[in-house]
């Protein structure tokens, strides 16, 4: 058996991701090698040219291992299966990390699970998030899989200025309306949940936001009626993205339900948004992981876990899940309780120890991917 290569070229879908990013050992150690441009737009890695078997055959030389993250509903299933057999013909493993055993960019999950049996058949070492979906793998596919904690997503903290005798802030984020994404699930809990602490004496601001670009208009047009007939505020043009937080907590003076709309979010402005809720509520119909829930904990809001896929496992705190037929408004309460003002000494002491427990596991999250990596590149199956 030849050397290990040191340092080991890793050709990953996608590079250019900052989970990706974030979980890679550093120099010395491997060589994220950069997303092929292929004329495509910057930041673009769809559809993965290491999907490509045309690419794959003028280039895999160029690395020493694959690393797949994302991105298997991008090419077709027999595309797909033909890469993998030509990375693996040409002597190289395959690590997989099973970030969705649901594809949050589906509704339809039957052809996602046809090409997790393909990835997870040709992958040589497999890595999970959290221990409820390992025991998935385990039982379905009959594979161990390291489970290696979410890295740090935050990057910016911005900071936000506390608003004295501000009611607290309930948000969720509906993005661009990806596929697993239930605006309206999400927006009815809100309103039911706002009405009902304020009728018990608790009132709170319930917010959603929406990107102006979205990928279904027809859901986006019965979210703002839902919004209007619920005696609602809808703000367009993006009212919270310079600062106004001061300007917005209370800007719906009858507290409820608030629908913001506006261009996509910079990473700091997204993250400011995020700074100024005492809750966050994830708005899915399914998934698994969710690196959304990660950012929100890293920024000090408590995260609502909507009871799809492992989030709860992913959060060591700050995270409260719904029971089984429980009221909006108790799930609420039970967030609230748990919550601290943005702004206030109480919120950034509770982001600063977060912080530094995300410094202090990024080693050992590094360490587990060189691992998986070399023993990969020990053990690699005909």
């Amino acid at each position: 058996m030849s050397a290990r290569p040191n340092p080991i070229r890793v050709a990953s879908v996608p590079a250019g991701h900052p989970y990706v990013r974030a979980v890679t050992p550093g120099p010395g150690l491997t060589r994220l090698l950069p997303d092929p441009e292929l004329g495509r737009p910057p930041g673009q890695w769809w559809p993965p040219a290491l999907f490509d078997p045309s690419y794959l055959r003028e280039n895999l030389d160029g690395f020493d291992l694959l690393h797949v993250h994302f991105g298997l509903e991008s090419v077709p299933t027999a595309q797909l299966v033909e890469a993998l057999g030509l990375v693996r013909a040409a002597g190289h493993p395959i690590v997989f990390t099973v970030h969705d055993l649901e594809n949050p960019q589906l509704v339809d999950q039957a052809e996602h699970l046809v090409r997790l049996d393909a990835v997870i058949a040709a992958a040589d070492e497999l890595i999970t998030l959290s221990p409820g979906a390992a025991a998935v793998v385990a039982e379905r596919w009959g594979r161990p899989a390291t489970v290696v904690p979410h890295p740090r997503i935050a990057e910016h903290y911005p900071s936000v200025e506390r608003v004295p005798d501000a009611r607290p802030r309930l948000g969720a984020h509906l993005r661009d309306l990806r596929p697993n994404i239930d605006a309206l699930a999400v927006a009815r809990s809100l309103a039911a949940g706002a009405r009902a602490l304020a009728a018990a004496g608790r009132p709170v601001d319930a917010v959603l936001r929406l990107d102006e670009r979205v990928r279904d208009e027809a859901t986006a047009a019965e979210l703002e009626r839902f919004v209007q007939d619920e005696g609602g505020l809808t703000l367009e043009g993006g009212t919270s993205l310079e600062g106004g937080l001061t300007l917005e907590r209370g800007l719906n003076l009858e507290g409820g339900l608030t629908l913001e709309r506006g261009p996509r979010q910079s990473d700091v402005e997204l993250e400011r948004w995020i700074a100024g809720l005492d809750v966050a509520v994830m708005p899915y119909s399914h998934g698994t992981h969710s690196g959304w829930a990660e950012l929100c904990w890293d920024l000090g809001a408590v995260v609502v876990d909507d009871g799809h896929g492992f989030i709860a496992e992913q959060l060591p705190d700050g995270v409260v899940r719904g029971g089984a037929g429980e009221a909006p408004e108790a799930l609420l309460a039970r967030a609230l309780e748990l919550a601290t003002s943005p702004g206030s000494p109480e919120r950034a002491a509770v982001v600063a120890a977060r912080r530094a427990r995300r410094d202090a596991e990024h080693d050992g999250i590094t360490r587990a991917h060189t691992a998986v990596y070399r023993r990969a590149l020990g053990d690699v199956r005909a």
